[in-house]
């Protein structure tokens, strides 16, 4: 009877070490799971605030939403916005002021850099040194006004009308310029955009005609934009 009970002792004895060893396996295998698996992609997805400061892209004039960024919640396309060019803030400047260019250099910052600007007895633009090349008139390239900013400088050449917008640069390099058939003069600074008297090519037949209203100029994407103002 006695070797009975101790039989069935030790029977339980072993069956709750099992029972022991079986949970500390299973705790094991789960750390290690969480461990190299699920703890991984915890750290792969982005904090939802951390993406939205991260968004660097152009913001809707009308809702301040983003205009295209996959880390931001607030897309423009929840506003129904229209064309970038028009509808799209760009970058703010916060100050601008009218040049003169001469045959010595002078030092302009913009953003983060300094540049050396001058023009020879030609009047052909240099900078830095090197003859500038404009995208409208390529080399021996000399404008006939300059104005400079905070984040940019910009060169105009006079025609018909008015002038027209035909050379830029900025820290980043030589910008993009979309004129947009337009012609202007009288730049001004207002609310953090170049604000300028002026309009687009109006054609009539033979008739060519310029339209007498306002413009304005953003940065938008390393592009200078020249669009009608509302």
């Amino acid at each position: 009877m006695e070797e009975n009970n101790l039989n069935n002792h030790q029977r339980n004895s072993s069956k709750v070490i099992m029972i022991l060893l079986v949970l500390i396996i299973v705790g094991l295998l789960g750390f290690i799971v969480y461990d190299k698996f699920i703890q991984k992609d915890i750290k792969l997805v982005p904090e939802t605030n951390a993406g939205q400061k991260d968004c660097n892209c152009p913001k809707c004039e009308k809702c301040e939403k983003c205009e295209k960024c996959e880390k931001c919640e607030n897309n423009a396309s929840q506003c129904n916005c229209s064309n970038a060019s028009t509808s799209y803030l760009g970058e703010k400047i916060t100050s601008l002021k009218k040049i003169n260019i001469t045959n010595k250099n002078q030092e302009f910052k913009i953003g983060s850099k300094t540049f050396k600007v001058r023009k020879n007895a030609d009047n052909v633009l240099f900078i830095n040194d090197e003859e500038a090349y404009s995208p409208l008139y390529g080399l021996d390239y000399a404008p006939d006004e300059a104005y400079v900013t905070d984040k940019f400088m910009f060169f105009v050449t006079l025609g018909q009308y008015k002038g027209t917008i035909s050379y830029a640069i900025s820290d980043k390099g030589n910008l993009g310029i979309n004129n947009n058939d337009c012609q202007m003069d009288n730049f001004k600074l207002k609310n953090g955009y170049i604000y300028a008297e002026g309009g687009a090519v109006i054609l009539d037949g033979p008739e060519i005609g310029w339209n007498e209203g306002n413009v304005i100029i953003k940065l938008i994407n390393n592009t200078l934009i020249v669009n009608e103002a509302n």
